[in-house]
């Protein structure tokens, strides 16, 4: 479960399964799945959407 992981963590793993795919895809002689590297600015922002569900999440409901 990625309910306590970075985002850093899960970028991470995000990488390492688009490059598998894309080197697959590559292989078969087709164009890459997803042929795109997440920038640092985005890396930032996806890290506070990340911090804010989560705990909105864990938040009691009213």
């Amino acid at each position: 479960s990625y309910d306590d992981v970075p985002v850093e963590r899960l970028l991470y793993d995000w990488n390492w399964i688009s490059l598998f795919f894309n080197r697959v895809n590559t292989a078969m002689g087709k164009n890459p799945v997803y042929p795109f590297t997440i920038p640092p600015p985005v890396v930032t922002k996806l890290g506070f959407v990340h911090r804010v569900v989560r705990e909105a999440s864990r938040e009691e409901p009213a």
